[in-house]
C-alpha cells in the first residue's frame, strides 16, 4: 500500500475513532479493501476479501435487479442504480420499509427499531 493509501486508512480510521466507533477486524478489512480498490471495487474482489478476512455476515451486491424489483431503483444519489438503502422485506416477500442513507450509515439501534415497528405493523 502507497505512502498515501496508508494516510487514507489512517484518516477513515481515525474519524471512525473521534465518532465513536470500535475499529473491528471485520471494518478494518473492508477500509483495507477500499484502499487498494481502483474505481468501484467489484463482486469479485469483494468476496475475494470477505473469504480473505473470514467475513461470514450475509451480504447481497444488488446489480440492480432486487432494487428494481422492490422499486427502490434510482431513489438514491445515482440515478439507475442501487442506493445506499435498508429494504425489510417480509417472509411473504413484501416490502415493509425502506430507508435511504445517503451518508451510508444509520446506527444499529436505529435499524433495530425501524425493523421492529415496521414488523410489528
Amino acid at each position: 500500500m502507497s505512502g498515501d493509501a496508508v494516510d487514507a486508512v489512517e484518516a477513515v480510521l481515525a474519524t471512525l475513532r473521534e465518532r465513536g466507533h470500535r475499529i473491528t477486524m471485520p471494518r478494518r478489512a473492508v477500509i483495507d479493501a477500499l484502499s487498494r480498490a481502483e474505481g468501484h471495487p467489484t463482486v469479485e474482489q469483494i468476496t475475494a476479501d470477505m473469504t480473505a478476512n473470514g467475513v461470514t455476515t450475509p451480504f447481497l451486491l444488488d446489480d440492480g435487479t432486487v432494487s428494481e424489483a422492490y422499486g427502490t431503483l434510482g431513489k438514491g444519489m445515482h440515478a439507475g442504480l442501487p442506493g445506499h438503502s435498508f429494504v425489510l422485506i417480509d417472509r411473504q416477500g413484501r416490502q415493509r420499509w425502506y430507508g435511504e442513507y445517503p451518508s451510508m450509515w444509520l446506527a444499529p439501534q436505529d435499524l433495530l427499531d425501524e425493523i421492529r415497528s415496521n414488523l410489528s405493523a
